[in-house]
């Protein structure tokens, strides 16, 4: 039971008179607080260190002195999530461009899979039991994705 002077906080604790809340209340350097204070700001080598595929989560960490769970927190700040998100974005415009500057070799190639595929087709006209053949079969799925993706290509 409780005495009357007394007050419950959420964290269940009574309190008696005279006690301040905040001395039974998580504080920033207990383990239940959410955003410890990091002392470390983002970096452009720690982005390009989360950026390498070559680097685990815990890599990045002990490269940068920080543990796992403070790197998860940094990682999540809003200031470092624009951050990463400016980055993604920069690099998905690269993507774009380079793969738009290069369509030309693209239908070529798929143009030499359609040619190749009717070469084989009037190969096979004088051998109907060869259609049933897996190379023709799967010559003949090739040919139809890159008539497909031709398609595509001229619908940009």
């Amino acid at each position: 039971m409780v005495a009357p002077s007394a007050t419950t906080p959420l964290g269940g604790a009574a309190l008696q008179s005279g006690d301040s809340p905040s001395s039974t209340l998580p504080t920033a350097s207990s383990p239940l607080s959410p955003t410890p204070s990091l002392s470390h700001s983002v970096t452009a080598s720690l982005l390009t260190d989360l950026a390498s595929p070559d680097l685990s989560f815990a890599a990045v960490a002990a490269r940068h002195n920080l543990t796992v769970d403070e790197l998860t927190l940094l990682v999540m700040e809003p200031d470092t999530r624009a951050r990463i998100a400016a980055t993604e974005s920069a690099g998905c415009v690269r993507i774009r461009l380079v793969s738009t500057l290069n369509l030309n070799t693209v239908a070529r190639t798929l143009l030499q899979v359609m040619e190749d595929f009717l070469t084989l087709s009037k190969s096979i006209e004088s051998d109907p039991a060869r259609l049933a053949d897996i190379d023709y079969i799967r010559a003949s799925d090739r040919a139809r994705k890159a008539a497909w993706m031709l398609y595509r290509l001229a619908r940009l």
